[in-house]
């Protein structure tokens, strides 16, 4: 098996200038674009120890599915990596494409925000809507 080459959008800023402003525009569209709903939320980046943190399943999906969905996620390379780094905070966004399992199939976004004085971090897992594909996922990161 080849390994997936992952496309890379990073924005670095200071603080609030135009790139973060820039960031904030496209994250918001991105998010009423692309995202369907929150399937997983916590308060912490860890994804292996989420016992460990206050978690939040969506309950509109089974028992059953979170035991496939997850192993498969954990497992899956990201296709794409959208990154804001400033003064005060980084926050990633990684794009999975799962196709291991009928009931998980699809794409996926993880978001990971951490304050820079490593305070403060949440992790949310969002599926993403069936209009998506990578072509046009990478495509909106490219347009200005």
């Amino acid at each position: 098996m080849s390994p997936v080459l992952t496309e890379k959008h990073i924005f670095i800023s200071r603080g609030l200038d135009e790139v973060c402003l820039k960031f904030l525009e496209k994250i918001s569209a991105f998010h009423e674009f692309y995202l369907d709903e929150i399937i997983i939320q916590g308060e912490n980046l860890d994804l292996l120890n989420l016992p460990d943190f206050n978690v939040e399943f969506n309950d509109s999906y089974s028992e059953d599915f979170f035991c496939t969905f997850l192993p498969c996620l954990l497992s899956s390379q990201n296709i794409i990596e959208i990154c804001h780094r400033n003064d005060f905070y980084t926050n990633n966004y990684n794009i999975h494409y799962l196709n291991d399992t009928s009931s998980t199939e699809g794409f996926y976004a993880t978001e990971g925000y951490q304050d820079s004085n490593l305070e403060d971090s949440s992790l949310k897992i969002y599926k993403m809507n069936k209009r998506c594909n990578l072509l046009n996922i990478n495509n909106f990161w490219l347009d200005e």
